[in-house]
């Protein structure tokens, strides 16, 4: 079976091909002042994690996640 620009997507809805490449998620790569600034919060989590830090310790879990989500943020939302 020939794929062909008119072949219909099984999980596109009945939507063509030409449609669904539209349609993909346009990506961009973080600035560097938003990676540093996530690297900095992973660190801290790691440094909490692994060593008794009375102020890092309790809240290493939120350190990395607000990491994550920063970089999920900066990936996701274009350059002004």
């Amino acid at each position: 079976m020939a794929v062909t620009a008119s072949t219909q997507c099984a999980w596109g809805y009945g939507k063509k091909h030409e449609e669904m490449e539209e349609e993909k998620m346009k990506l961009s790569v973080p600035s560097k002042i938003v990676w540093i600034a996530a690297l900095v919060n992973a660190v801290m989590a790691l440094v909490g994690n692994f060593f008794s830090v009375p102020v890092l310790s309790p809240l290493a879990f939120y350190f990395m996640l607000i990491a994550y989500v920063m970089l999920v943020l900066g990936t996701l939302i274009k350059k002004m």
